[in-house]
């Protein structure tokens, strides 16, 4: 799942950076002699990287006595050890190399090859980082296992996350670490906006079939599961988005992430989950039911949590995309109309398509 979730990311990410550097004036810098070198540079970086990080979460958590150690696993014992003895000196190396070229040419640090590294890394580093946090917090709040590889996990590649997050932070202009920034704020905002639809379910759920036993919070609560969602979302939207990307240079990859994913996102989870809201009402007034109301409204938690979750991510952005857009009728403001109109009419046309399918 980290992985498939990773090259999905990554995917998007070099769609990002390949339309902003064919129009950047940056592009220029990649015709000069050396490409193929850095590509190959920056790669091979890359795997050491992961190489090296692997083994030391695995022995370092074979160091700590939490939960259960296989150190009867040799196999495991010998790969990790491997990735350690060969990864590391291998790495440093080939990070070595690196600086050196960049401390020849600073332009180093404006290509698309560096920047596709520390992205890359950073946000592989973040879902690994993501993935530790989850296996601890369900141990913590949850009851479920704790493992040392959880602890030296979350250690070992959230060092290598920040490293390389500020790093890229230092590079000059700071547009170029704006594809990395947004991606991490679309993971932030989609973690945060999962978690706040659950937390709002479940609260809904308990006013309307609490029974005075249960505990606000317990191990198979999904309140609990929202908590959690939450508490690794919110701080990762914090700093990818508040503290970085939403002080950048407002481009159009800015706007872009800001109108489809906060307004065109928004918009449509709110629509979707209010249509299915009425759906269900009118079902029960108008159609024919033969359950009783607690299973027919069973879903209407889910649907009135993911518009309040939706509608607050609609709104922000809405709101955001006001303050900065200028007062004129801009490019910015004919896209964001467009991208609400055609919103509209899709939502439009299913529900025509629906009422015609009943008649019929």
């Amino acid at each position: 799942m980290i992985i498939t979730l990773f090259l999905n990311l990554l995917i998007f990410g070099l769609v990002i950076f390949g339309i902003k550097r064919i129009f950047s004036k940056s592009n220029r810098h990649l015709q000069k002699e050396g490409g193929v070198r850095r590509f190959f540079q920056m790669g091979l970086l890359f795997g050491l990287a992961i190489i090296s990080a692997v083994g030391v979460t695995g022995l370092l958590g074979r160091a700590f006595p939490i939960g259960t150690i296989l150190n009867e696993d040799r196999g495991n014992l010998a790969l990790q050890s491997s990735f350690t003895v060969v990864g590391v000196p291998l790495f440093l190396i080939i990070a070595n190399w690196a600086r050196k070229s960049i401390r020849q040419d600073a332009e180093e640090l404006q290509t698309l090859a560096w920047n596709l590294y520390l992205t890359g890394i950073s946000i592989f580093s973040l879902i690994l980082v993501i993935n530790a946090q989850t296996s601890l917090y369900d141990g913590l709040f949850k009851g479920a296992a704790i493992r040392g590889e959880h602890l030296s996990q979350l250690i070992v590649w959230g060092a290598f996350w920040y490293f390389h997050f500020t790093q890229h932070k230092k590079i000059e202009p700071s547009t170029n670490a704006l594809g990395e920034q947004l991606i991490g704020s679309a993971i932030g905002v989609g973690f945060s906006f999962i978690g706040l639809l659950t937390i709002f379910s479940a609260l809904i759920s308990k006013i309307f079939t609490f029974d005075g036993k249960t505990l606000i919070v317990s191990n198979s609560d999904p309140l609990t599961d929202g908590l959690i969602t939450l508490a690794i979302g919110a701080p990762i939207w914090v700093i990818y988005w508040i503290r970085t990307a939403k002080k950048q240079f407002k481009d159009s990859l800015w706007y872009g992430y800001v109108l489809l994913v906060g307004v065109g996102g928004g918009l449509l989870a709110t629509l979707t989950a209010l249509s299915f809201t009425l759906y269900w009402i009118l079902v029960w007034f108008f159609g024919e039911v033969k359950t009783t109301a607690a299973i027919h409204f069973s879903d209407l938690t889910q649907t009135i949590g993911t518009s309040l979750a939706a509608g607050i991510v609609l709104i922000y952005h809405r709101q955001l995309l006001h303050e900065t857009a200028d007062s004129t009728r801009s490019d910015i403001r004919r896209v964001y109309e467009y991208v609400i109109s055609a919103i509209g009419l899709a939502s439009a046309a299913g529900g025509v398509t629906l009422i015609l399918v009943s008649i019929i």
